[in-house]
C-alpha cells in the first residue's frame, strides 16, 4: 500500500511519466489508497500557498525594536496572512490590495492591541483577520523596556 501512495506522489510531485513506475498491484476489490485523496488534497493546498504572492512593506515602528527584527517576526507569520487572503479570494478570485495594520507591542513582547489602520480591499474581513492574527505574534523585549508601535503593510496580490 505503501508502494502504491508513494508511486501516485511521485508522480504528481515530480511529473514522472506513469510508465517509468514499477507496477504494483493491489488484492482483488481493496481500494487502492482510500486517503490518498485527503494527502493529494493538502499537497494541492500547499501548492496553492506558494502561488498567491504577498509582499511585505519595511515596517514603520516607534520605539526601541529593530524595523528589520518586525520584519521577520511579520514574515515568519506569512501563512497566517495567506490564509486569511485565501478567504477573501473565496469570495471575490481577482482580490488584491493593501492592508496596514498598526500593533501595539508591550514591553514584555506580547501585541497588546492590533487593528487595520489603512486598507485598499473591498473585503473588510481579511484586513481584520490579518489583525487578529497579529494578536498572537511575540516580539522581542524592546531594549529600553517601554511599548513600541508598528505598523506592517502587507501587498496582497503581488510579489514585487
Amino acid at each position: 500500500r505503501a508502494a502504491r501512495e508513494r508511486a501516485v506522489i511521485d508522480l504528481l510531485t515530480d511529473g514522472h511519466s506513469a510508465e517509468s513506475l514499477p507496477l504494483v498491484a493491489t488484492d482483488p476489490g481493496a481500494d487502492v489508497a482510500p486517503h490518498l485523496g485527503e494527502e493529494l488534497e493538502l499537497w494541492l493546498r500547499e501548492q496553492r500557498d506558494e502561488q498567491v504572492p504577498i509582499a511585505l512593506d519595511t515596517p514603520v515602528v516607534t520605539g526601541a525594536l529593530d524595523p528589520d527584527i518586525v520584519r521577520r517576526i511579520a514574515h515568519a507569520h506569512v501563512a497566517e496572512v495567506r490564509s486569511c487572503y485565501r478567504a477573501g479570494l473565496t469570495k471575490d478570485p481577482e482580490l488584491a490590495g493593501r492592508v496596514e495594520i498598526e500593533l501595539s507591542i508591550s514591553a514584555t513582547g506580547s501585541v497588546t492591541g492590533s487593528k487595520v489602520s489603512e486598507t485598499t480591499l473591498t473585503d473588510q474581513f481579511v484586513g481584520k483577520c490579518i489583525a487578529k492574527a497579529a494578536k498572537r505574534w511575540k516580539f522581542p523585549k524592546p531594549s529600553n523596556g517601554l511599548a513600541v508601535r508598528a505598523s506592517l503593510a502587507h501587498e496582497l496580490g503581488s510579489d514585487r
